[in-house]
């Protein structure tokens, strides 16, 4: 069976033998950095990754106030991403109730990737993907709940496994 392996950091397919028509990039566009807007309760957020750090604050966080400071913050994920860390929340007095925030995050994450694939371009990934039999990984060499490794097999590959549920 053959794969897709995506991660934010993926500029092109990991394997260069393409015979399914999958954009180049396509890796990149299913990551959560990937540069593709989604409205998440009427909001518009730039990449699922802002929605996903917003939705921290909105949701588990001492400070819903500030969810506006990530959606706005323009388009890059990194920024979004280090604001919704340990740290980010840190620096601006703001407390994640973590058991909340663990209890909710698969169904927020569920909510993006359905919004994510209302896009042309990334249900075209998602259906050749499906049609093909192409099982969906994300990458990740620290997050194991949400990546997983490839060699050996590690971790729990949730986001792929949202996108192959959505599809």
């Amino acid at each position: 069976m053959d794969k897709l392996i995506f991660h934010s950091r993926a500029a092109l397919l990991r394997d260069n033998n393409n015979p399914y028509g999958l954009p180049p990039d396509a890796g990149r566009i299913l990551s959560n950095f990937g540069d593709i807007p989604v409205i998440w309760r009427g909001r518009t957020y730039p990449t699922v990754e802002h929605a996903f750090q917003a939705a921290k604050y909105l949701l588990a966080s001492s400070r819903p106030d500030l969810e506006s400071s990530i959606r706005l913050n323009g388009g890059d994920p990194v920024a979004a991403k280090r604001m919704g860390s340990r740290a980010g929340m840190k620096a601006v007095n703001a407390v994640l109730d973590v058991a909340l925030w663990n209890s909710i995050s698969d169904d927020v994450m569920t909510e993006l990737i359905t919004e994510k694939a209302k896009n042309p371009i990334v249900r075209s990934i998602l259906q050749k993907c499906r049609d093909n039999g192409i099982r969906l990984y994300h990458f990740s060499r620290s997050d194991l709940r949400w990546g997983c490794h490839i060699n050996p097999p590690k971790g729990q590959n949730r986001l792929g496994t949202i996108y192959m549920q959505v599809w």
